[in-house]
């Protein structure tokens, strides 16, 4: 069952990511969020995209050639609970720059929301804080191999319209995928 990660009243990128990754293996990921999930979601995993507009999440998987869909809908059961998060705890780790963010951390924590944090934070200070910064594509060309100290950087490489962005991740300084993210104001 997942649960809504701080005050959100959606399932966060990151725990769908992370749902993912832990539970199917891949050497290559695609995930598109179309809409958020506020409910406990359906999913089912197909061997083709069926381009259905009632999917609100949409993973491609490749594991040795083999290509799978994840596809995730909301349904009418509830999340009932909630895990603490905060926001600005990590941000004291987190180096900015004027089109990157970077973080050497020995840590426990998922490289995932690791990535999203840096990304975000990045989106707010450099771009703006008028506007809510929402994880819309996250792309792994490669198998993220868990370690302890997590040294990680990202560079953007699109700003489009200041709503729109695209970013590349480095790990241990090898490209390994791609975030992007679309501005709502608030």
């Amino acid at each position: 069952m997942f649960l809504f990660k701080g005050n959100r009243d959606y399932l966060h990128s990151s725990d769908i990511t992370n749902f993912i990754c832990n539970n199917y293996s891949y050497n290559y990921l695609d995930i598109k969020f179309y809409k958020p999930l506020k409910t406990q979601p359906n999913f089912k995993l197909t061997k083709r995209n069926y381009n259905n507009h009632k999917a609100n999440i949409v993973a491609k998987i490749k594991k040795n050639k083999v290509e799978k869909f994840l596809i995730f809908y909301d349904t009418d059961n509830e999340v009932k609970n909630r895990y603490p998060y905060d926001e600005e705890l990590l941000n004291k780790f987190f180096k900015i720059g004027s089109d990157n963010v970077q973080c050497n951390l020995k840590t426990s924590i998922n490289y995932i929301d690791l990535i999203v944090s840096m990304s975000t934070l990045w989106h707010l200070q450099k771009i703006s804080k008028k506007k809510k910064w929402i994880v819309v594509r996250i792309k792994f060309n490669k198998t993220i191999v868990v370690k302890k100290l997590k040294n990680i950087f990202i560079k953007v490489v699109k700003i489009m319209n200041r709503k729109n962005t695209e970013s590349e991740i480095f790990i241990d300084k090898k490209a390994c995928g791609k975030i992007y993210y679309s501005a709502a104001k608030l």
